[in-house]
């Protein structure tokens, strides 16, 4: 099943509280975002990505949203 993120929590609160996130994100088969084009820098983008596949989640998309 596929998963679609909107208005996720920091990366590092997410680490803080493995707890609550990790058994979550290891149930995923893949992740793709919903981004805002004028607000999320690629950097960032580039950040959550690795975060994912960190946890071996394959990373397949981005939506665009204004």
């Amino acid at each position: 099943s596929d998963v679609v993120l909107w208005d996720l929590p920091d990366l590092k609160e997410m680490d803080n509280k493995k707890e609550v996130f990790y058994p979550v994100i290891r149930s995923l088969e893949s992740v793709s975002l919903i981004v805002k084009t004028n607000y999320s820098k690629y950097a960032e983008l580039h950040k959550i990505k690795d975060y994912f596949e960190k946890y071996k989640v394959p990373f397949k998309g981005l939506v665009l949203a204004e």
